[in-house]
């Protein structure tokens, strides 16, 4: 099963594309780590061998995926609480005196639904699927204090579990948060929801998708529509691979900022383009130059673009034309900029907007150019950053936090508006 210099990987069945390996490898490269990680595609009747040849193999540890998370522990030296409580394994560690068995999805869940400001303490929690995911995430609503757990199943095979046809009964009590743990959704049946009738979700406070995907499902947008709070799987799939490399490998910490651009290089192996909007000072150019200069992606400034179009800085732009002709450019240099990477279609790009670039008629045509995140920061951390820079025309002769106070109240809603993620660096 191994390959050359492999030293850690994900055994299931089927393993189509993956984005654990992004994970590990980004990780180690970080913190100076040799990693080799690869995908163990393994038949049902070779995943005893391959479970009990792990060490002999010189594998350091490895993932484990679907469906195989209940049938590894039969193997396992030694489990941790969340294994014996959810009955799934999804990290094996290779040790001395045996493997050891972790779960780290219901960890993972826990810090992304922490991110999103989504408490489980005293709340209404309804889980659509009945399966080993959703284990983990009752599980995870039972240690956290969950006032009520509904579980919803289309097959009602255990006691405590609510046949998917009654959801419209209990949908009326207005569910604080509704987590979609089913793969009804997922790509390539991009266009199903395991509840069909959006009007179902409308009162419910907030969503959670496990699927990742596609990053918005049907699912999430049924929740949108209503003007509520809606997430993928994405950051608990990062949390979780962070948690099983630092067992793997022996770590005690991964810093913040490595987590969050592990995040975003996550994002730019599914889609080749990622756009990066927020204030001055939030970090766009620092992280983009960084992202590219570790991976080799392409970087576009566009305010750099405009510059060296019009040859002329944005001081004198300000100064000469005026704002009004500013945004104007920008509006065009977007449309330049998505033939650009249309025409280099082999090549992964990352750019970074303008701090006043997210305007309203500019949003549609941001969107279309690849992944949105707005990379967030308050007041008082963008005015640091800013301090000395003398490059910033709306901060010429000015209070600059009052300033920057009163830009960001402005503009956060049209971040928002314009991103598919959110990173606080």
């Amino acid at each position: 099963m191994k390959s050359k210099n492999v030293n850690s990987g994900l055994i299931g069945h089927p393993l189509g594309h993956s984005i654990s390996p992004v994970i590990h490898e980004y990780l180690g490269h970080r913190l100076g780590i040799d990693v080799s990680y690869d995908l163990f595609d393994t038949e049902a009747e070779a995943l005893d061998e391959v479970v009990t040849s792990l060490c002999k193999n010189g594998i350091k540890g490895v993932n484990v995926t679907i469906p195989y998370k209940t049938g590894v522990i039969k193997h396992l030296s030694y489990v941790d609480a969340p294994v014996k409580n959810i009955g799934a394994c999804n990290t094996i560690v290779c040790k001395e005196d045996g493997l050891y068995g972790y779960n780290t999805d219901y960890s993972g869940l826990s810090r992304a639904l922490s991110d999103y400001g989504l408490e489980l303490k005293d709340k209404k929690v309804a889980i659509l699927g009945a399966g080993g995911a959703s284990k983990a995430v009752r599980y995870l609503c039972s240690i956290k204090g969950a006032a009520k757990i509904y579980i919803f199943n289309r097959t009602v095979r255990e006691e405590g579990i609510l046949p998917l046809s009654d959801f419209d009964k209990y949908a009326s009590e207005g569910f604080d948060l509704i987590i979609q743990t089913t793969s009804v959704g997922m790509y390539p049946d991009t266009q199903k929801c395991v509840i069909e009738d959006e009007k179902l979700l409308s009162d419910a406070a907030a969503g959670f998708d496990l699927i990742y995907n596609p990053l918005e499902t049907v699912f999430m947008k049924s929740l949108r529509s209503s003007g509520k709070f809606a997430y993928n799987g994405l950051r608990m799939l990062l949390y979780q691979g962070v948690e099983a490399f630092k067992l793997i490998n022996n770590v005690n910490d991964v810093p913040h900022d490595i987590e969050m651009d592990c995040f975003l290089n996550m994002l730019i192996s599914m889609k080749r383009v990622l756009v990066l909007c927020g204030m001055m000072g939030c970090g766009k150019s620092t992280v983009g130059k960084r992202l590219c200069k570790e991976s080799g992606y392409k970087f576009i400034d566009t305010d750099d673009y405009i510059v060296n179009k019009m040859g002329m800085s944005i001081n004198d732009i300000f100064e000469k034309l005026g704002e009004p002709a500013f945004r104007d450019m920008e509006y065009e240099a977007l449309g330049e900029i998505k033939e650009l990477i249309e025409k280099d279609s082999e090549n992964r790009y990352v750019i970074s907007l303008g701090g006043g670039m997210c305007q309203k008629r500019n949003i549609p045509r941001i969107k279309t150019l690849g992944t949105v995140v707005y990379l967030r920061a308050d007041a008082e951390t963008l005015a640091k950053r800013v301090a000395r820079s003398d490059d910033r025309p709306l901060l010429k002769d000015v209070d600059r936090l009052k300033t920057i106070k009163e830009l960001l109240n402005k503009r956060e809603s049209l971040y928002m508006e314009a991103s598919d993620e959110i990173v606080d660096y």
